[in-house]
């Protein structure tokens, strides 16, 4: 019974690990250079509680876009390290597509790339609270875990346990890299930057997932 409780948690998990791995993460090999110049293009940012935003800087109600704007240029400086030009700013992104290993995904497009080497796109971007929900306890025997985002629910145990949530006010948006020269996509994928919470959201929760978004965004190119 407990290897068979054991190969469940094992089966569940690498199902989960691997739902994780394959969100369209891509890179092309041969862009190992880091860029002379980075332009960054976006849409306007969503903010699924306005509350917040008001409560932590309300100076940026109704603009919020000026401080995304700063904070992403900002944070992909600091976090690469690398001396190139980077600058920002708010458009109008299409949607394309792109094949891989007979996958087809959506990929944030931009007209015309002339302002600098390499183009980052963010599109889908949001800002908000969310929440997981998990079930522990001694004598579970297993694990349970509820996700309200996305409505996973792996479970095993024989016992009686304790239902937890865990908060957490998450930063998220799918990213693209050009070659601005050619046109060419470099790397996309969907990122997501996360800071726990427990009664109120603060401003620092904003500056760290914004920031820990962009490190998922940077990781594995040659601007890490």
């Amino acid at each position: 019974m407990k290897l068979l409780k054991n190969t469940l948690l094992l089966m569940f998990a690498c199902v989960f690990l691997i739902g994780c791995a394959q969100r369209g993460l891509y890179r092309k090999s041969s862009w190992s250079v880091p860029p002379a110049s980075l332009r960054i293009v976006f849409d306007e940012p969503l903010i699924t509680n306005p509350g917040d935003l008001e409560r932590n800087m309300p100076e940026y109600v109704g603009h919020f876009s000026e401080w995304f704007m700063i904070r992403v240029a900002e944070n992909i400086s600091s976090i690469s390290g690398q001396a190139f030009a980077v600058s920002s700013e708010k458009g109008a992104l299409a949607i394309g597509s792109f094949t891989r290993k007979n996958k087809v995904d959506y990929v944030p497009m931009y007209s015309p790339m002339d302002q600098a080497e390499v183009y980052l796109l963010l599109t889908n971007i949001s800002f908000g609270r969310d929440e997981t929900e998990y079930y522990s306890g001694s004598n579970m025997g297993g694990a349970y875990v509820f996700d309200s985002v996305g409505g996973t629910n792996y479970g095993v145990g024989d016992g009686v346990g304790t239902y937890r949530v865990q908060r957490f006010f998450a930063a998220r948006c799918r990213y693209a890299f050009y070659d601005a020269q050619t046109g060419n996509l470099l790397a996309y994928g969907d990122a997501e930057g996360k800071v726990n919470y427990t009664y109120n959201v603060s401003a620092e929760a904003w500056e760290k997932s914004m920031y820990n978004m962009v490190r998922r965004i940077l990781k594995g190119t040659p601007l890490q």
